[in-house]
């Protein structure tokens, strides 16, 4: 019995190509074997890692199953002036990769490769997010090197991350204090910066991960590249590189320590974290409120606009905007605000992250050819003065509904002094709202060379909002607009959100149609552009 039991535990690890350590948060996977080498959606060589999200979302190129475009280079300078890559046959494995849990019982995976009878231990541990200290949505990535050597050794070690946020391989990278990188750049000594970030779509991002270099116990790299994966993979540079003066279209981290001396039965320990980012840098939070969930035709609608910056840091050059609703005309609002068609706007110099509440407010009239419910959402952007970028956000949507009026006849006879009685009709008026449905017409013309026309069809009026999508899922375009009961048509120019022109291929698109958070409605279809 026990050597059947033996026999399975061996059996599930020789057939187990990768071991993951994971979470609620974090999902981390890291090679037992090579294999698959050439293919790239698969390959796998032992020793190296990647890393996705709780919900199946890449943060690291290559997750769940290719683990290959990240790795580790080690450089001895003595013994034997060496440049290799972790896990590499040019050296062997004393330990191979193992799941086991540090002192404080948090997951991690280990393994041991030696070269030049230098010891590398690698070590990949889920840890508490270093910045807030409450999720486990980080993972630190530590390297110690040990000299077994009867003299001293000089060695150092460059991790590169092969950065992927979603689909995008090219993922966007923001360095603290200088904004995005989009021509590679090289940072050294006391310049290297403290942390990186890196998104799915600089416009909208859903996707986010950040890597700390020197805080929270990380280990200070001597260098810090921002750049092409192409010119420092494994068959590329290595080591010593110059950047090139083009526009990153494959974007990657090389994190570098430069040899040091380890004495013989000494060691060095270098670390550096990655995962999902906590709050760093300026945050703004808008909350919006209107004073009346219903109401009718010339009522006043009271909205108010409560924001705070709850990060870290000040922010600057901060306008927060809002749209007088479609219908309604703008009665007042809170002092310093700027009018400008159907925009209200105010224009603040910016606030410090003192946690310290502010309120802004406007009021508007509904007019008598409103529809069937008002809906708004207030925007603002700003300057992150850590990360130095431009910030987006959004407030809460909210929603008023105005009702609608159904005549009720209602017969009555009254008796008269002739000899018929007098039928009398007598309407009533009440309150009532029509069921939201939308039947999806279609797109025409479809296939498309310039512009596409999205029709649907609305039992009420509805706030409609459109979005297209790729065949990867990345957001290509958002378009709302008031829609009307009837026949509705929204039209789209081929133009993406930075407004160049798509490629050819097939597109996804979704309809959504909103009467209040509790009422809505979405069809979805595909359009064929042809160019």
């Amino acid at each position: 019995m026990k050597r059947s039991i033996l026999f399975i535990i061996f059996l599930f690890f020789l057939i187990n190509q990768i071991f993951s350590i994971s979470n609620e948060f974090i999902d981390i996977r890291i090679a037992t074997i090579n294999a698959n080498t050439n293919d790239i959606f698969s390959r796998k060589a032992k020793g190296r890692f990647t890393a996705g999200t709780y919900d199946y979302k890449r943060i690291l190129y290559g997750w769940p199953d290719a683990i290959w475009s990240s790795f580790t280079t080690i450089k001895i300078d003595t013994p034997g002036n060496t440049l290799a890559i972790f896990g590499s046959a040019s050296g062997s494995f004393v330990s191979d990769p193992t799941d086991s849990f540090d002192a404080m019982n948090n997951s991690k995976n280990s393994c041991i490769w030696s070269k030049n009878n230098i010891e590398i231990k690698q070590e990949i541990t889920i840890i508490k997010n270093p910045r807030d200290n409450i999720n486990y949505d980080t993972f630190e990535i530590k390297y110690t090197l040990k000299n077994n050597n009867t003299f001293t050794a000089y060695a150092g070690v460059r991790i590169l991350l092969d950065t992927q946020l979603g689909n995008n391989d090219n993922s966007p990278i923001i360095v603290n204090g200088e904004g995005r990188i989009t021509q590679e750049k090289k940072w050294t000594g006391l310049n290297v910066p403290d942390a990186w970030v890196t998104y799915d779509n600089i416009d909208s991002p859903q996707i986010k991960a950040e890597g700390i270099l020197s805080l929270f116990g990380a280990t200070k790299p001597d260098q810090l590249i921002i750049g092409q994966w192409d010119y420092m993979k494994e068959d590329a540079s290595l080591w010593d590189y110059e950047v090139h003066a083009i526009d990153i279209t494959d974007t990657a981290v090389a994190i570098f320590y430069n040899p040091v001396t380890i004495l013989a039965g000494g060691d060095v320990v270098l670390k550096t974290y990655y995962g999902i980012p906590g709050l760093s840098g300026g945050n703004l939070n808008i909350t919006k409120s209107v004073d009346k969930n219903e109401a009718d035709r010339g009522d006043t609608l009271s909205y108010n606009l409560d924001y705070i910056n709850s990060g870290t840091t000040f922010i600057s050059n901060l306008i927060i905007w809002d749209t007088i609703p479609l219908n309604t005309q703008f009665v007042d609002a809170s002092s310093g605000f700027n009018l400008t068609g159907n925009v209200i706007y105010w224009n603040i110099v910016g606030i410090l992250s003192t946690n310290t509440a502010y309120s802004l407010w406007f009021k508007v009239l509904i007019g008598d050819t409103t529809g069937l419910f008002i809906q708004n959402k207030a925007s603002s952007s700003y300057i992150d003065d850590y990360w130095n970028i431009k910030e987006i956000k959004d407030s809460n949507t909210v929603f008023t509904n105005i009702f609608t009026a159904t005549i009720t006849p209602t017969l009555t006879i009254t008796q008269t002094h002739t000899v018929s009685p007098t039928y009398t009709v007598t309407p009533t008026y009440t309150n009532t709202l029509v069921n939201l449905d939308m039947e999806l017409i279609g797109s025409f013309p479809n296939p498309v060379e310039t512009v596409v026309k999205i029709v649907v069809k609305l039992t009420r009026d509805a706030e409609l909002y459109l979005k297209i999508f790729d065949v990867s899922g990345e957001i290509v375009k958002e378009i709302n607009k008031e829609g009307e009961k009837g026949f509705n048509t929204i039209s789209w120019d081929l133009r993406n959100t930075k407004f160049m022109p798509v490629a050819s291929g097939v597109y996804l698109y979704s309809v959504e149609a909103i009467v209040s958070e509790k009422e809505k409605i979405k069809k979805s279809g595909k359009i064929a552009v042809v160019k």
